[in-house]
């Protein structure tokens, strides 16, 4: 049928496709799909999906692997494609080298074009749902170990357990990441998190704890500014670095393309703000429990181990980083970071302690007295494994510096589980003048090898005992 359309004409003619077809004469309407497809025109948007799915499949089997559509670009290509075909194409090795979250951003957002991964490839980590498990997992023990007093102002506030509140925020923290806006302007990612728990009625305490757990978004940006939100933050992050191990993804010299040295500095400095005196290495442990749960193969004891060394070893460099940019000498912060301790806030209050401190007589005497075990006693290394035998004493000195050791241990230890340093280097600092008269009265390197053994290993537990504190070892020598 002739015609016209707002001043435009139509009636039996329509276009085939422009490069590879021409202008076509329909002379019935049931003949509409053939006369097209006879121009390289597929009209049903079922058998353009068709051909462009049997194409991906022929494609990803030639290649030895199997195509995927994370971004759901599939059903804009039927539409972008009047006849479709697929063609394969490769990428370059250096570029191989990112991460896989980047390549098949870039295809899928800016390509339309769909990732092929070899059969034998390991599997990307899981879905945000996955993660969110394993946030709730993380912020469990958090919650349990978390200060309940002395945080800083905006705490929970809701009367609601710190347990459910974390618990609730774990499972919605990564809600809106999927969410249109985010996906938009992925800087608001978290803080459109707590806006859709608040208008969904989970209250402030859970809004504010997912609209604050990607902070801090640099290494000086604010702190999240509850309690919820710090544990959160903190689990996200130990997950992030945990995951990007477990992946085969750590950082390598410059390149930090998951930002995890900015994740592990907002550990440090969370972890210091709100005293979270939470074992390091146990939380990544837990870390990697999360994934063995789920399902990740391949964390033997062996490789474990490793990651569990390397990613202590990668936070811990965070907070020495941030020891020195306060000025505090190197030294004092090597003596600290090589302590037993456990907790990040427990080695930060070494260095400082020992910054502050140094020079003063009681800490060169505890220095001292350290010292000076130290060097003998390290000329046996099983010394520090066998108990002393007071039996096999036979000098007065020997039995002074036992009764010494028995003194001041108790209230030392008691003084470091507070994280009060002055205290315990005090307590240390007792111990010179039984030192000093050990070294005096006793020739450590008896003849007697039974003799000989019990002294170098009284020398060791004396080491132990002080180096509690730190690894004085480390400082400048001093006089003695």
């Amino acid at each position: 049928m002739p015609g016209s359309f707002y001043g435009l004409q139509f009636g039996d003619v329509t276009q085939g496709h422009r490069v590879l077809g021409a202008p076509v004469v329909l002379d019935k309407a049931e003949h509409y799909e053939k006369h097209l497809e006879e121009q390289k025109v597929v009209a049903s948007q079922h058998e353009r999906r068709r051909a462009i799915v049997e194409g991906l499949d022929a494609r990803a089997t030639d290649a030895g692997g199997s195509w995927s559509d994370p971004g759901g670009v599939l059903a804009e290509a039927v539409y972008l494609a009047e006849w479709p075909s697929v063609a394969r194409g490769a990428i370059s090795g250096s570029h191989l080298r990112l991460p896989d979250p980047v390549l098949v951003t870039a295809m899928q957002s800016h390509q339309r074009s769909s990732p092929v991964r070899a059969v034998d490839a390991p599997p990307l980590l899981g879905s945000l749902a996955d993660k969110a498990v394993r946030l709730q997992g993380l912020v469990a023990g958090l919650g349990a170990g978390a200060p309940a007093h002395g945080a800083p102002p905006g705490g929970n506030g809701s009367g609601m357990p710190r347990e459910e509140v974390l618990r609730s925020a774990a499972r919605l923290a990564k809600a809106d990441l999927v969410s249109q806006v985010v996906i938009e302007f992925p800087v608001l990612q978290g803080e459109m998190g707590g806006l859709y728990a608040m208008t969904g009625g989970f209250g402030e305490a859970i809004a504010r704890a997912v609209g604050e757990h990607h902070w801090p978004l640099s290494a000086t940006a604010p702190l999240p500014g509850t309690l919820p939100g710090a544990l959160l933050a903190v689990a996200d992050k130990v997950d992030n670095i945990a995951g990007a191990w477990v992946a085969g993804q750590k950082p390598s010299g410059s390149r930090d393309p998951y930002g995890l040295r900015r994740a592990a500095m907002g550990i440090v400095r969370i972890a210091l703000e709100y005293a979270l005196r939470f074992p390091l290495a146990g939380l990544l442990a837990s870390a990697l429990d999360q994934f063995e749960v789920q399902g990740i193969e391949g964390l033997d004891d062996e490789r474990r181990g490793v990651i569990l060394a390397e990613t202590t070893a990668f936070v811990r460099e965070r907070l020495q980083a941030l020891l020195l940019e306060e000025g505090l000498p190197h030294a004092s912060v090597e003596a600290a970071l090589a302590a037993p301790a456990a907790d990040l806030p427990a080695l930060a209050a070494r260095a400082r302690a020992f910054a502050a401190l140094a020079g003063r007589d009681f800490f060169e005497d505890a220095v001292t007295a350290y010292n000076r075990c130290a060097a003998l006693s390290a000329k046996d290394v099983a010394a520090a494994h066998r108990a002393v035998d007071a039996s096999l004493f036979t000098e007065a000195a020997e039995r002074e510096l036992a009764a010494a050791c028995d003194s001041v241990r108790g209230p030392l230890l008691e003084a470091l589980a507070h994280l009060e340093l002055e205290s315990a280097i005090k307590e240390a600092a007792g111990l010179r003048p039984a030192v000093d008269k050990y070294f005096d009265e006793v020739l450590v390197m008896d003849e007697d090898p039974a003799v000989r053994g019990n002294r170098l290993a009284q020398l060791a537990a004396v080491t132990s005992l002080i180096g509690r504190i730190g690894e004085f070892s480390r400082l400048p020598a001093t006089q003695t």
